[in-house]
């Protein structure tokens, strides 16, 4: 009786094993022939699972400028050498490419494979070249990919692409899994193709990470060590990114290349074109040996990105926000900025707007943020900290918050109209700490400003203070700080309680109303009243009433104060709460509570 070997190609329904089509494995033997013949099975098939064997090592040489495995309109194909190797042998040279795997308007992909190339990005000394295997392109639709990719080397790792005037039947979405990366230049790309994508990426001694334009529902985490180029958002052909989720930690990195912010946000060329709900938390410490250039970067270009452009072209930016930590620690670069190009108000006018910056922490000694935006309809700073400055140069009408912010300046460019206000916010006590706004309209409410710093252009400023006790008594409770002649409208709002403990309104005495003045204050500390205390609404009493004086309180260079007294509030639980707006055209320190 004679016994016939069976192979799982004699299956049915049973997984296509590359040593049943003469797959070696062992890292020598040309396994090419084999790999090919496996996944034309595969393709008759229509689909189903390809496999190789454990701990095995195929060598296969792709074809330069061309594809070795070809899968069309197939479904449910499971790719799985995750337990073995692929070794691509090919040797590329210039912009030399070649590719593994081409589905083709296919469907229901699990694709798991460690993948070895000749590798695009190295380090000491630091080389980026533009060449080696892509590991698999998605081309003319399809959907459902899931990948577990482990990759050494190469140009690609997943590369969703179409034309952008192909049909939006070529659009493959939904990508999700993890790709770990080393030496690869392309870990990942989105070309007008990859929509609802989730991934997990880790990367060493890569190029850009991610490279996305045209796409919509982007999910990135990202792990990286000496990252070697940008990671790029970015519009071409009037197609921009909507809905782009990045959450990214370095903090290993030795070694970088000095020219490259980490991640940049870029309009391409000059045809009109939306980026927007851009969400970036960052979690970043560069190494100090090889500076970083700008952690976050925006750019404008008209031509692909040669030819920076500050034309305005209708760009938009709809909703940004970024969080997290950066600390560039002896780089000489900022954490946000923008790169090249400018958005602009001539020709067709550029906007940017809805911006939330925050919480954000910047540690370093570099300018945290500065934007160059020339567009801004709002922004948001809210909780940045930073030893440094925040830095704004808007041309047009605009409204910028900053809201419980720590820096050591804030400083806006000479040709702004914007608005600001300063919320709960302290400029630092560096004695060279400023603020300086030009002719931006201001409003400060409970921000603390160095007595050494400075404001310049229209500002409005409030801040509260409260007493209790003796309310009869003249008290201090708002100190300015003069920087030249400044004429100042004052307007305080108060109310005043003879028992604050007095729940009975037949009992309790109550007084409250909002008062106003005009008054000259010197660089001396020296106040000259110019219009009498007056009220501005009718003041209201319950019960027994206090008459409130407004006093000016001359000072020295160092400050001057305004004072208030009452009269028949003199108890253990009178009670007076006072909030004091001040607003000036010209330069002017700061209003602090005493």
């Amino acid at each position: 009786m004679s016994l016939t070997k069976v192979s799982y190609s004699m299956i049915e329904a049973a997984p296509v094993n590359v040593a049943d089509y003469g797959a070696v494995g062992d890292g020598v033997t040309n396994d090419t022939t084999a790999f090919t013949n496996a996944f034309a099975a595969l393709q008759a098939l229509g689909g189903g699972q390809i496999t190789g064997g454990q701990g095995k090592n195929y060598a296969i040489a792709a074809p330069i400028s061309g594809t070795l495995i070809t899968l069309t309109s197939c479904n449910n194909i499971n790719i799985d050498f995750s337990m073995c190797k692929i070794t691509d042998t090919t040797t590329y040279t210039g912009s030399q490419t070649s590719t593994l795997f081409n589905f083709v308007a296919c469907s229901k992909i699990d694709l798991s494979a460690n993948v070895v190339s000749q590798q695009s990005v190295t380090l000491s000394p630091t080389t980026l070249n533009s060449r080696g295997l892509k590991v698999a392109l998605l081309t003319q639709g399809g959907s459902l990919l899931n990948v577990n990719l482990n990759l050494v080397g190469g140009f690609e790792g997943i590369n969703a692409f179409k034309l952008y005037t192909d049909p939006e039947s070529y659009e493959f979405s939904g990508i999700t899994g993890t790709i770990k990366s080393y030496g690869v230049y392309y870990p990942y790309i989105g070309t007008f193709s990859g929509n609802n994508v989730d991934l997990i990426l880790e990367s060493e001694n890569s190029g850009r990470l991610f490279f996305i334009y045209g796409v919509s529902h982007n999910k990135f985490r990202a792990y990286t060590k000496n990252a070697q180029s940008t990671a790029l958002i970015k519009a071409y052909n009037g197609y921009g990114c909507q809905n782009v989720d990045v959450d990214w930690t370095d903090v290993d990195s030795t070694n970088n290349q000095s020219a490259a912010p980490r991640l940049a946000i870029e309009w391409g060329d000059s045809t009109a074109a939306i980026h927007s709900d851009i969400r970036i938390n960052i979690n970043w410490k560069n190494p100090s040996a090889s500076p970083w250039g700008n952690g976050i970067g925006f750019a404008k270009y008209s031509d692909g990105g040669a030819t920076a452009d500050s034309t305005g072209r209708g760009h938009r930016l709809y909703g940004f926000k970024l969080t997290g930590f950066s600390d560039n620690t002896g780089v000489s670069n900022s954490h946000v900025n923008w790169e090249a190009g400018a958005f602009a108000t001539s020709g067709t006018p550029d906007l940017m707007t809805g911006y939330e910056i925050g919480p954000f922490v910047a540690l370093g000694n570099n300018s945290a943020m500065s934007w160059a935006m020339f567009a801004l309809g709002t922004a948001v700073f809210n909780s940045v900290t930073t030893a440094q400055n925040i830095y704004t140069s808007n041309g047009s009408q605009g409204r910028v918050m900053f809201n419980n912010c720590q820096a050591n300046a804030y400083t806006a460019s000479t040709s702004v109209t914007d608005q600001h206000a300063y919320f709960y916010s302290n400029i630092a006590s560096d004695p060279n700490s400023s603020l300086q706004a030009y002719n931006v309209s201001k409003r400060f409410v409970e921000t603390q400003i160095n007595s050494a710093g400075y404001v310049t252009g229209r500002t409005t400023q409030t801040e509260s203070n409260s007493r209790v006790g003796n309310l009869t008594v003249s008290q201090n409770l708002f100190k300015l700080y003069p920087v030249s002649g400044n004429s100042l409208m004052l307007t305080l709002k108060y109310y005043l309680t003879g028992d604050q403990a007095e729940n009975d309104p037949l009992l309790k005495n109550e007084t409250y109303g909002i008062k106003s003045l005009t008054a000259f204050l010197d660089s001396s500390g020296i106040w000259t009243l110019q219009t009498a205390v007056a009220n501005m609404v009718t003041e209201r009493t319950l019960n027994t009433a206090a008459v409130l004086t407004v006093t000016l309180v001359n000072g020295t260079s160092a400050g001057a104060f305004v004072a208030v007294s009452a009269t028949n509030y003199n108890g253990a639980q009178a009670m007076g709460s006072f909030e004091l707006s001040t607003s000036t055209g010209q330069p002017f320190v700061a209003l602090d509570p005493v």
